[in-house]
């Protein structure tokens, strides 16, 4: 922890540069949404805004092509079909247990079929591939290394990514703080933001059909 402390100490600029990309847009439309009408796009519009300040952070900051999390090591395939299979199985789980009714109008909501997949791609670019260098990068450790480092960085992303969600329902809210730490985990051990969004994406959907959450 002391070394954690001392990091932040010595890199507050780059802190302060967090607090504004990823906590303070989610506080501010919830503010907003409190007196305010909130459009349906407003996730894709914040996150569009975000990856845009991630990719002149990376451009000006020299980021090389190793560090894209690209790279498909060994077992990485397999790993991702089967979190997504089990976290399909789980959310059928628990809607059973919950009573939830199926959102069978969802293949014909177009809004949520036009937002979606965006939506997932930019919150794992930018929640799971950039946040997640970020962090390391500012307190100096590697979640694949030691068990402490991972476990900070899993803390650290969820609170983030549960945070981004904080002007929808308390239940939606508890279901990303779950998705989110699960999905923390599973990105630190395989690495490829680009399988992270299929699971993602496909989790999202099952989630939305399966009634936890209004399309």
């Amino acid at each position: 922890m002391e070394k954690i402390y001392t990091a932040l100490q010595n890199k507050k600029k780059d802190v302060l540069l967090l607090f504004i990309i990823f906590i303070l847009p989610p506080i501010g439309i919830y503010a907003y949404s409190m007196f305010f009408p909130v459009i349906t796009a407003i996730n894709l519009i914040m996150l569009t805004i975000c990856c845009l300040a991630c990719f002149l952070i990376m451009f000006f900051g020299g980021w090389n092509w190793h560090s894209w999390d690209l790279e498909v090591k060994k077992f990485t395939y397999l790993a991702y079909l089967v979190f997504t299979l089990s976290g399909i199985v789980f959310l059928y789980t628990a809607k059973e247990i919950l009573g939830l009714k199926l959102n069978e109008d969802l293949i014909y909501n177009t809004t949520f079929k036009s937002l979606i997949g965006p939506i997932c791609l930019l919150q794992v670019f930018s929640y799971n591939f950039f946040l997640l260098r970020k962090l390391e990068e500012i307190l100096d450790i590697n979640g694949e290394k030691d068990v402490q480092s991972f476990w900070t960085l899993v803390i650290l992303t969820t609170i983030f990514f549960t945070e981004m969600h904080i002007m929808f329902s308390l239940k939606f809210i508890a279901i990303c703080f779950i998705g989110g730490f699960f999905f923390n985990i599973m990105y630190i051990k395989f690495r490829n933001w680009i399988l992270m969004f299929i699971s993602h994406l496909t989790l999202n959907f099952f989630a939305a059909y399966f009634g936890f959450f209004p399309a």
